[in-house]
């Protein structure tokens, strides 16, 4: 009954109202960013960031939140030239798939070889892969025994957050003084998604800091508007813990009310803009 009269009020049901446009615009803010940042990453599509070390970093790169997958390997030469190697676990022992570049030069059930623990070993082409990197082969990893240096190629979960990422890399492997980062970018399209993303990243903090703003006048507001029937309940015999805890059932319901009715919302504009 205290509760019910409490939303009777005009001033609470303003209340509500700017709450509900609040949670409901935050929500749409981060809808809309999730939106660009999957653009990003279909913009990046085929991208990846390449680490080289001399010592196992697998664990500590899965640490790492925004790194998706991490696919490992290992560094060697084709008359001189560096390629890298790595491991498909589809693939069998003496199978290997090579970039589509070689198509002209080189049939499927091919063989080439290639020198792995400083031994030649001979391989046969099962597929090409879609790599545009002519350097970039994949292998079983059952026929690797020594490993002398570790290749980590990364896919990243949010592409716009790309530098952020290579510097937590540098600070995961900071003990490590041997290693090298190559980042593979390849874009399709001339849109910045980076400046877009980090628009809706900080027009979201600014709305929090409102938001925060607001709750903090809304419970100085509702305490000073509710002093008279506080008083009423003080003489009616209500402990003073006990008001303080309507008080603040008040404030938690208008809150939680607000979020119920944004959820609602929030439902519909998925169930909208889904089709």
């Amino acid at each position: 009954m205290i509760i019910k009269s409490f939303f009777r009020k005009k001033i609470s049901k303003i209340y509500i109202f700017i709450f509900f446009i609040i949670f409901s615009f935050l929500y749409i803010l981060n809808w809309s960013m999730n939106k660009y940042i999957v653009c990003a990453n279909e913009d990046y599509h085929g991208s990846y960031i390449l680490l080289i070390s001399d010592i196992d970093l697998n664990l500590k790169l899965k640490k790492i939140s925004n790194i998706k997958t991490v696919q490992t390997g290992i560094e060697t030469k084709i008359e001189d030239e560096q390629i890298f190697l790595i491991f498909d676990e589809s693939l069998s022992n003496n199978e290997i798939m090579i970039p589509s570049v070689y198509k002209s030069d080189y049939n499927v059930g091919d063989k080439i070889f290639l020198m792995i623990d400083n031994s030649e070993q001979e391989f046969i082409i099962k597929n090409f892969s879609d790599e545009t990197n002519n350097t970039m082969y994949y292998i079983s990893n059952q026929i690797i025994n020594n490993k002398n240096n570790y290749v980590y190629k990364l896919d990243l979960k949010n592409w716009t957050q790309r530098e952020k990422t290579i510097k937590k890399i540098n600070t995961q492997v900071k003990e490590n003084e041997n290693f090298e980062i190559y980042h593979y970018q390849q874009k399709k399209s001339n849109i910045d998604y980076d400046v877009i993303v980090s628009f809706f990243v900080y027009l979201i903090l600014a709305i929090i800091i409102v938001f925060c703003f607001l709750l903090f006048n809304t419970i100085i507001n509702i305490l000073e508007d509710e002093k008279q029937i506080n008083k009423l309940y003080n003489y009616l015999g209500f402990h003073k813990r006990l008001i303080i805890i309507i008080s603040v059932m008040k404030i938690f319901s208008l809150l939680l009310l607000s979020f119920l009715i944004s959820n609602l919302f929030c439902l519909i504009f998925d169930i909208i803009f889904k089709f």
